[in-house]
């Protein structure tokens, strides 16, 4: 297979991985993502290409909670990046992603702790590195501010999740109508649930929700888990009623998903 042909392919095999993620369809994404590495792996690929996959798929399998395979791969990944990063300072871009990305496994799997040091990387990274995305800026300010919730730091939350906000607000790139805008309002419903502030928790949850489901519709599993979690809150600080509202929508989201996957299984 020449080259070109090789490419050709391999941009096909990562573009339906990434439409496959986005909708929600993780298992699906992660089967395009493992055939675009072997495609990679076995046409010898340029290293930046086959560190990309890796990126790809680790994110995938995290989201499905095969955290073991996906942290291995994100080390590879890491590997590739540091020497590639040395050689040319548009690569710690990469690494800076990499870094973040190890940081939201170790959190998805349970490991808030051991989350800290590879978002701390990624920072210290992106002091040298000025042209990073305003996309993963944002997302970085987003997941350092989860970690202080979950660690009870709700001050350091709060002025990170508004930092976050602010940074979005004024980005040329993203603005309020981008989905890290929803995702980073909902970190702060969360908190502000947390802080027993239930009106200013209420109206920022309806304009999240609104963008939210624009941007992701009603059969997306980020959505039942967002609902699972703030329903779960809403229990523990004593409003059963919101708690069952919260339920009910994410019983309803997972049943949007099973009829989605099963019409797109034929059955």
């Amino acid at each position: 297979m020449d080259i070109n042909t090789t490419l050709k392919l391999w941009k096909t095999k990562m573009a339906v991985g990434r439409m496959a993620y986005d909708a929600g369809l993780f298992r699906q994404a992660s089967q395009h993502f493992r055939k675009a590495l072997e495609l990679a792996e076995s046409e010898n690929l340029p290293e930046e290409l086959v560190s990309l996959t890796l990126l790809k798929l680790a994110k995938t399998l995290g989201s499905i909670g095969a955290f073991d395979e996906g942290e291995s791969l994100l080390r590879r990944a890491l590997h590739m990046a540091e020497q590639l990063s040395t050689a040319d300072p548009d690569f710690v871009t990469e690494l800076i992603e990499d870094y973040h990305q190890l940081s939201l496994l170790y959190w998805r799997a349970g490991k808030a702790e051991e989350a800290k040091k590879p978002l701390e990387q990624a920072f210290d990274l992106l002091k040298e590195q000025p042209l990073v995305p305003d996309e993963l800026i944002a997302k970085m300010l987003k997941h350092k501010a989860v970690l202080c919730d979950v660690s009870g730091d709700y001050r350091q939350c709060e002025i990170l999740i508004n930092e976050a906000i602010a940074f979005i607000q004024n980005s040329h790139v993203l603005g309020k109508h981008s989905l890290i805008y929803g995702d980073c309002l909902m970190v702060k419903v969360m908190l502000l649930t947390e802080l027993d502030r239930f009106d200013e928790a209420t109206e920022l949850y309806r304009e999240g929700k609104q963008l939210l489901d624009v941007s992701r519709g009603n059969a997306h599993p980020k959505m039942q888990e967002l609902f699972e979690a703030l329903s779960e809150l809403a229990s523990r600080k004593g409003l059963p009623a919101a708690a069952g509202a919260l339920k009910k929508q994410a019983d309803d989201v997972k049943v949007n998903i099973k009829n989605r996957d099963k019409m797109q299984l034929g059955l």
